[in-house]
């Protein structure tokens, strides 16, 4: 994993103090609807190492250093370090560094944790393609009989959900069919996220859960929120460069739009899938 993003990256959100804040909140909403941050089909034994990748502001290895033992070890990853906090501010066992996942791992770090945790990567593996080289350092990084959990949101079940059956959305269901669309032209496929289970058992893990998990009703409206907040960054750092920003003013208006019909109680959500495997022994 080196510091340095491979070739052709876009991360397609932005990294500054308004984006740190939604990644704080989906943290939040995430914990809230799962009723966990470390799944509770993983052991928890002194001493464990724990590796967080894709890490943020590193918010999950921070809350959940908290609720394991003092001697556990958590190191977060990321591409970026934009979005960390001062390390002065970390507690004393957690540790964030900047890495590249889908680069090969270093020798130091083969075989090293007893936990890889990797959630919300929909934004980075836009295929199956993109899956094999990074499922396999995943694994290298673990070591024999350690734990991967990854947990993701499945773009495909991306639907508008009206609080009462008779409420019109025209604007919403604008948006989609413009994702649909635009999702297609970048050439994105995420079948690849309902499939996980199988792509585990094709690396050797063992799957021990597996989960979809849809919005809860009472997150319906935080976690709508939240997705527009993302919707917009994504008009400012991926729609428009080439014809000065037009794509992205536009877009940008009809969120305007589909604000007004999430106030009145129209829902943006997608499911959350959740996988844990074990590698052999």
């Amino acid at each position: 994993m080196t510091t340095e993003p491979r070739s052709g990256y876009q991360y397609g959100l932005s990294r500054a103090s308004a984006a740190s804040v939604r990644l704080n909140c989906q943290h939040l909403l995430w914990k809230a609807n799962t009723g966990y941050l470390l799944h509770p089909d993983i052991p928890i034994t002194d001493g464990l190492r724990i590796a967080d990748i894709g890490t943020g502001t590193g918010m999950w290895p921070i809350e959940v250093s908290k609720a394991l033992p003092p001697s556990t070890r958590l190191d977060g990853f990321d591409v970026s370090g934009d979005q960390f906090p001062p390390a002065e501010w970390l507690p004393p066992n957690v540790r964030l560094s900047t890495a590249d996942a889908f680069a090969p791992v270093p020798e130091d770090l083969v075989g090293r944790y007893d936990v890889v945790h990797l959630r919300m990567m929909v934004l980075v593996v836009r295929a199956a393609a993109d899956l094999d080289g990074l499922l396999g350092n995943l694994v290298r990084l673990l070591k024999p009989g350690g734990y991967l959990q990854w947990s993701d949101c499945d773009p495909a079940s991306l639907a508008a959900i009206p609080s009462r059956p008779d409420m019109a959305h025209p604007a919403t269901s604008r948006l989609l069919e413009q994702m649909l669309a635009m999702n297609a032209a970048r050439g994105a496929d995420w079948s690849w996220v309902s499939a996980l289970p199988a792509t585990f058992a094709h690396a050797s893990l063992t799957v021990l859960a597996s989960a979809r998990l849809p919005i809860a009703p009472e997150l319906r409206a935080a976690w709508t929120g939240n997705q527009l907040l993302a919707f917009e960054e994504m008009s400012y750092v991926m729609m428009g460069p080439a014809d000065g920003g037009t794509a992205g003013v536009g877009y940008r208006e009809l969120l305007a739009e589909v604000t007004r019909e999430t106030r009145a109680g129209v829902g943006l959500c997608m499911d959350m899938v959740v996988c844990v495997g074990r590698k052999g022994v």
